[in-house]
């Protein structure tokens, strides 16, 4: 009898090990799968920035997972925010505009929809405009966090100066996540309360 492959004790996918509350379930969150995503995402970046010492004794090295970890947050939640804006406006999504990993294309889309739906203004975007700028600059395919050289051979984030905080980065990287997290929580509230009122 051959055993089940979640059964084995080197299995990687498996309900052992821990407690039914820490088991995972993809389609839990359903729809909301993207938003938690984004926050978890967020939160492991937090986490570790203020473990950054476990992980080398300056806390330095934690800049390459803190890094991806927050602007794959951002992309993500950048991403969702253009799905409800979408739903909210009730025009049909195309799902290929979100499509890839260019987060200044993407913040422009976004933020021409928050800006016409009145969320934002140009005053209230600069913050995001500026964190989003300095993101894509340094990391415009969403993978120099992740890779020591790019996909040609030149070495990732030689634009990153020097001397770079990680608590710094964290911290402006978070309050940019914030402020994008509070406005899709706003808008998914708003397009609630006109489904209930159909």
């Amino acid at each position: 009898m051959t055993e089940k492959r979640e059964d084995r004790n080197d299995a990687l996918f498996t309900s052992k090990g821990g407690g039914r509350s820490d088991n995972f379930i993809p389609d839990w969150y359903r729809e909301h799968t993207p938003e938690f995503m984004a926050n978890a995402y967020n939160k492991a970046a937090m986490i570790i920035t203020e473990n950054r010492r476990e992980i080398s004794y300056h806390g330095d090295q934690a800049m390459w997972p803190v890094g991806f970890l927050h602007r794959h947050a951002i992309e993500l939640i950048t991403k969702e925010l253009i799905a409800s804006t979408h739903v909210y406006l009730g025009r049909t999504f195309n799902e290929r505009i979100v499509w890839g990993h260019d987060l200044d294309a993407l913040w422009r889309t976004c933020r021409q929809l928050l800006i016409e739906i009145g969320i934002f203004n140009d005053e209230a975007a600069q913050p995001i405009d500026s964190v989003v700028i300095d993101l894509h600059d340094v990391d415009p395919k969403g993978d120099a966090f992740r890779y020591w050289l790019s996909s040609d051979g030149k070495r990732n984030l030689e634009k990153v100066p020097r001397h770079t905080s990680v608590v710094g980065f964290s911290i402006v990287c978070n309050e940019c996540f914030q402020q994008l997290s509070g406005s899709l929580i706003g808008i998914n509230e708003a397009i609630h309360m006109m489904e209930e009122n159909r």
